[in-house]
Order: C-alpha cells, then sequence, then structure tokens
C-alpha cells in the first residue's frame, strides 16, 4: 500500500497538508484560517488583540507574514510521509530526517514497524 505523502506540516495540528499559509516564509504553516489567526493574535502584539479578524488577517497579509498557496510534491525538496500509525515522517531528496539527531539517512534503511521508533535512524533507534 503507498503511504500517503504530503508537502508540508500544519504548524497547529501536526498533520499534513498540501494547501494552506505560509508564514514567515515557512516557519509557520497553517491548513485552516482560524489556526493562523489564532498564531497572529499569540504573537505577543499588543494592538493586534483588539482588532477584527478580518482587519488582522489583511494587516499581516500586507506586511507579509504570510500568504496562501497550494504545493506540489513533485516540485518540492522534501516532503512528509504519513506512516501507519498516523505520525508524518520529513523526507529531504528521498532521504529520511532523524527525528532525534536531524541526520539523513536513506529510506533502505527506515525500519517502518509503527511499534519501533520508525522515525530515528539507526544510530538512534
Amino acid at each position: 500500500m503507498d503511504k500517503i505523502k504530503w508537502a508540508r506540516k500544519d504548524s497547529a495540528t501536526g498533520k499534513g497538508m498540501n494547501k494552506g499559509f505560509c508564514c514567515f516564509d515557512g516557519e509557520y504553516y497553517f491548513e485552516n484560517e482560524s489556526d493562523l489567526i489564532q498564531w497572529l493574535r499569540s504573537r505577543n502584539v499588543d494592538e493586534y488583540k483588539e482588532l477584527s479578524d478580518e482587519f488582522l488577517l489583511d494587516e499581516a497579509y500586507e506586511c507579509e507574514d504570510y500568504y496562501f498557496t497550494e504545493w506540489d510534491i513533485q516540485d518540492s525538496d522534501y516532503y512528509y510521509e504519513e506512516q501507519e500509525d498516523g505520525t508524518l515522517v520529513e523526507v529531504v531528496d528521498n532521504k529520511y530526517m532523524c527525528n532525534s539527531c536531524h541526520n539523513l539517512f536513506s529510506a533502505s534503511k527506515m525500519d517502518f514497524d509503527s511499534d519501533n521508533e520508525s522515525d530515528l535512524c539507526e544510530n538512534c533507534n
């Protein structure tokens, strides 16, 4: 069975996404506008707390804090592969990124057994 692939990982929910809001040139991603608004309000900018949602979104967009886009996995240097247990593993240039040491390792070294730490390389596993 083919694994589900996602272009980005939602910063609020941790779920995969192929379209949504990109904030600060890729520091944060949100699929839902409500999560984007919550994040904008949480940035400790006092004047944002009193603004309407619509005004807040317009101001942040004008300041280039975010934009909406769709991603194509074929055009990306990395993507996320959804495992059987629902977790996402980052794949960079067809290599996996270890969640512990952040080193890249080839897919052939990956153990996809959901009972194991499937997001760790051989050295960290």
